[in-house]
């Protein structure tokens, strides 16, 4: 029923208002999708889990005669990260227009490579003989969504300017009109939430 509206909204729509694609691209298919349908992040997980991103040297801490262990390291490392990891952006076989669906919309930190910088410079006291290691950790949580905006198919057709390799050249299309709030596609991945450094210890 939805689309159906779609459909009569299309048939009085101004060309003017519309954008002229070729078939070549859409493949003639009703719907579109474009770089600008942004996504909507619509849930999460309710836990959080470690994702280690650097694991430093193993170190063996040796007790005192108080059966205490003071362990530090003193040392700084920097490792390169990614703001999500895993998970899918699936569009339901609908032609992307103009680029690829992308999470930008969510995180600004989406596809680019970040990094991170620990001093461990701080003690840690532990009871026993044990072994210790630095550890950097990313703090995930699985989100998820959908896309936001279309483009619809009219029957109004038109012919797009290409280069075709060697000079422009009309391609025939059709004209299509953009709906800037309907839901489509999904999404997920597993997103930073913070970040930190601690000090991995287990018995000796």
């Amino acid at each position: 029923m939805y689309v159906a509206v779609g459909v009569a909204a299309a048939s009085y729509l101004s060309t003017a208002n519309a954008d002229c694609f070729a078939d070549a691209h859409t493949k003639k298919a009703f719907q579109v999708g474009s770089p600008n349908s942004k996504a909507i992040q619509t849930k999460n997980a309710k836990d959080t889990w470690q994702d280690w991103i650097w694991r430093g040297p193993i170190r063996r801490c040796t007790a005192d005669s108080k059966n205490k262990c003071t362990y530090q390291w003193m040392q700084a490392n920097t490792k390169g990260y990614q703001w999500s990891v895993g998970g899918e952006i699936n569009g339901g076989n609908i032609p992307i227009i103009g680029g690829i669906l992308s999470l930008i919309a969510v995180n600004g930190s989406y596809g680019k490579n970040k990094s991170y910088t620990e001093t461990f410079g701080w003690m840690q006291t532990f009871d026993g003989n044990v072994f210790v290691q630095p550890v950097q950790v990313i703090q995930r949580r699985w989100i998820g969504g959908n896309f936001k905006g279309t483009f619809w198919r009219t029957a109004s057709s038109c012919k797009e300017l290409v280069w075709a390799g060697a000079a422009w050249a009309d391609w025939p299309g059709a004209h299509y009109w953009w709906e800037d709030g309907y839901r489509w596609g999904k999404w997920s991945t597993n997103a930073e939430q913070y970040r930190y450094a601690m000090y991995h210890w287990w018995k000796a």
